[in-house]
């Protein structure tokens, strides 16, 4: 956040729910204030509340989130890092994609890379390099959609590779 404010990046911090009459209603007034802002592209961090039709209405489908997971394995889950090391998985991830209405992961993707688990691993020393490979990732996918790299067709989005 510090580094789009410094660069005068407009972003979204607070639509406080209460303020509006619907979660609906709210959702488009954040749309709308991105349209007002001349935002074309939208990246949501760290915001894993599904967005309502109303916001997608107003903006556009050109809004992309993280999700701790490599979809769409755990997906729709609050908290997706805890389910699979209780599953057992040998391998987790980021992926970055599309996000899409009333969903936290089923838009499409746009790049997903793997970090392996350890017996020893918990839901903490993941995350912590979830998190390291989500600051690496989404600038390397944001590089390649600013040279015109990535390419969505529906569903499916193919991605160049960085030079």
């Amino acid at each position: 956040l510090g580094v789009a404010t410094r660069a005068g990046i407009p972003m979204l911090r607070l639509f406080d729910i209460a303020d509006f009459a619907s979660k609906a209603g709210r959702d488009a007034a954040m749309g709308a204030f991105l349209v007002s802002a001349g935002v074309e592209l939208a990246i949501v961090g760290g915001y894993s509340e599904h967005l309502d039709e109303a916001f997608f209405q107003e903006f556009g489908d050109n809004i992309i989130g993280m999700y701790p997971a490599l979809l769409p394995a755990f997906a729709e889950l609050p908290e997706a890092v805890g389910p699979a090391l209780e599953y057992g998985v040998k391998v987790i991830g980021v992926t970055v994609h599309y996000r899409t209405a009333n969903s936290g992961s089923a838009g499409a993707i746009i790049a997903q890379e793997p970090i392996p688990v350890t017996d020893d691993d918990t839901i903490q020393s993941v995350e912590k390099r979830i998190i390291e490979l989500e600051r690496w990732l989404l600038p390397q996918v944001l590089a390649q959609m600013s040279l015109g790299q990535i390419v969505r067709d529906g569903h499916r989005v193919k991605r160049s590779p960085h030079e």
